[in-house]
């Protein structure tokens, strides 16, 4: 990709450059949007679960996050199923 930019920003000149180069950084500067809401929760540390199961149901709604965080429950260890228990249940089991 390095290397594509840099041959792009070769064949620029002058002013045209920085506009370029703007609009590259719009592209290819923001975080991945392929990340899955299940990929989210996975990157997400322990003690942070909770808070951000909350913003991502208020953001995705209720079913997309469940599944996501069901997805989670299957690959995460057996040592975090406590706290993965009561979030669950904070959250879904209503």
């Amino acid at each position: 990709m390095v290397r594509m930019l840099r041959t792009t920003l070769d064949l620029l000149d002058g002013e045209k450059n920085m506009k370029s180069i703007t609009r590259w950084i719009g592209v290819f500067g923001r975080r991945d949007r392929t990340v899955t809401l299940a990929e989210r929760l996975k990157e997400t540390p322990l003690e942070g679960l909770d808070a951000e199961v909350g913003r991502l149901s208020r953001a995705h709604g209720y079913t997309e996050v469940r599944a996501a965080f069901i997805e989670l429950l299957g690959v995460a260890p057996l040592a975090h199923f406590a706290v993965l228990r009561t979030v669950f249940m904070k959250h879904f089991a209503h």
